[in-house]
């Protein structure tokens, strides 16, 4: 064989490091026709193999054991693999933990709302308790008024024998006259006060005024008596008198504590009262009888016993 070709043969061979690789070597050149270079391909081969014993003995010899190139690569690709699939994981749960909070805090503003109406409910049925409370209170307070000036005029006419039983009185009698501005009408006096009030006002105004009332129209006379007043003074507006139904509500009454029913007498216009929100007290439009809301302002007529 050409030592040319047995030299590019003992080159190929010289970076092998196993026993197969070193075998190989000197099979090759067992073939060779030049000794030298098969001589120098042992020996190249031979010196290899004893350095890689060398390596592998003193690595046992110290209780540690050396990794392949390609076992670090297996590794490494299985680490690679395994992270999409545990970012997955972790995103599914982040994402589950969010939804939960997400329904917690719904859940719970739904709650709050719901507390809150409640609570507003209870605070709307308390004040309109309160208000309805306030006004049976001042209701009361002004019978007790009332009765008391009634009962204070009654004696101090017993003491002076100003009652005559069964004797009837003209409607323009002169023997008792009324305070200034007031009209008589079967020994009642009736004044239209033009001033716009509330109900509650108006009776109180009443009170002050020869201890009076609100005006009671307990039949039609008095009813036509009293329309005449308005009739005089303004017919374009409305005007309180003295009924309501404050202390119950559907049960109208006269404010010195008799139920309207009692006279059998009643004015009311058609489809009144209608007992709409809060309207408890009655009122003059034009000479039928309306309900309205008792704080309302309009003007009123009194009534005084002389």
């Amino acid at each position: 064989m050409d030592k040319n070709v047995n030299q590019a043969s003992c080159n190929i061979y010289k970076p092998c490091n196993g026993d197969g690789d070193y075998q190989a070597s000197c099979n090759v050149y067992e073939t060779c026709n030049d000794d030298e270079d098969y001589q120098e391909a042992c020996k190249v081969s031979s010196a290899r193999l004893s350095a890689a014993g060398m390596s592998h003995n003193g690595a046992t010899g110290t209780g540690k054991t050396g990794n392949s190139p390609g076992q670090s690569q297996t590794r490494t690709c299985s680490i690679v693999k395994t992270l999409p699939v545990m970012t997955i994981l972790l995103n599914i749960s982040l994402l589950g933990t969010v939804i939960f909070l997400v329904v917690a805090v719904s859940d719970l503003r739904v709650s709050v709302d719901r507390l809150d109406q409640e609570t507003a409910l209870n605070l709307s049925d308390l004040k309109l308790s309160v208000i309805q409370l306030d006004k049976k209170t001042v209701m009361s307070t002004a019978y007790l008024s009332n009765i008391s000036a009634w009962i204070q005029q009654i004696w101090g006419k017993s003491e002076q024998g100003g009652i005559a039983e069964e004797t009837p009185v003209p409607t323009d009698s002169r023997t008792a006259p009324c305070p200034a501005g007031f009209k008589k009408y079967r020994k009642v006096c009736y004044k239209v006060f033009d001033m716009e009030k509330p109900f509650m006002q108006a009776s109180a105004t009443c009170l002050s005024v020869g201890g009076g009332t609100l005006a009671m129209p307990r039949d039609a006379d008095i009813n036509a008596f009293l329309f005449s007043l308005i009739k005089a003074a303004d017919c374009y507006k409305n005007y309180w008198f003295g009924l309501h139904d404050l202390v119950q509500e559907g049960k109208w009454e006269w404010v010195d504590g008799t139920d309207l029913g009692t006279g059998n007498y009643s004015a009311w216009r058609e489809g009144q009262p209608d007992q709409w929100g809060d309207q408890d007290c009655a009122m003059y439009r034009d000479d039928r009888w309306v309900d309205g809301a008792c704080h309302w302002k309009h003007p009123f007529i009194c009534q005084v016993i002389p």
